[in-house]
């Protein structure tokens, strides 16, 4: 951890200087690329040479290349690279970044600093894309049984969700709010949105 932190100074001239948000993107993908050990080890020297490679390279003002992602960041790269985005990025980058490593935890954390549009677009959206929609709302009910943190997210999700006529999905959301009445609703617009009477054999259980 202290070898990644050593380079906080350096980087901070070149990220509060021009080309900010691309040279943001090369410090987190390159701490992105520092894979966790294998249970009771600690970082390899290697993959901690190469991540202070690669930021020694950021300060100088050139862009590492990049390479495949094939693991899970280390814990310690993990957190200098949510201090970088952080510090130098946004709120919808840091969740995007959490919700990319299925960090759900820590994104219900950080998604209370979030307005609405961007906990709908870099950490809801993105875990119903990925499957992981029950994960996320498993971590927010573990945080807020209620989930009245989210109150203003979850509505705006919500009413994005009827837009695009995602009733699966809103219905979910509904059904772990509570939402029994607007649930219901949800229940029925799936059953009248077939079109074919196999279609609505197959959606009689919604009613």
């Amino acid at each position: 951890m202290g070898r990644l932190a050593a380079a906080r100074s350096r980087l901070h001239h070149v990220l509060s200087a021009g080309e900010q948000r691309r040279l943001l993107a090369a410090v987190v993908r390159a701490l992105e690329e520092t894979p966790a050990p294998r249970t009771g080890e600690k970082p390899g020297p290697a993959a901690l040479d190469r991540a202070e490679s690669e930021l020694t390279e950021i300060c100088a003002g050139r862009l590492p290349a990049t390479r495949r992602q094939t693991d899970q960041p280390s814990a310690a790269a993990t957190e200098e690279a949510l201090y970088y985005l952080r510090r130098y990025g946004s709120v919808r980058e840091a969740l995007s970044f959490l919700q990319r490593h299925s960090l759900y935890g820590r994104a219900v954390e950080e998604s209370a600093r979030a307005v609405p549009e961007h906990f709908h677009r870099a950490l809801l959206l993105p875990a119903v894309r990925s499957g992981q929609l029950a994960a996320l709302l498993a971590a927010m009910r573990a945080a807020s049984a209620s989930l009245a943190h989210w109150q203003q997210q979850l509505q705006y999700s919500c009413g994005r969700l009827r837009q695009a006529a995602a009733w699966h999905t809103l219905l979910q959301i509904q059904l772990a709010c509570g939402d029994q009445l607007r649930a219901a609703d949800s229940c029925v617009k799936m059953f009248c949105g077939q079109s074919s009477y196999q279609g609505y054999a197959q959606a009689l259980h919604h009613l």
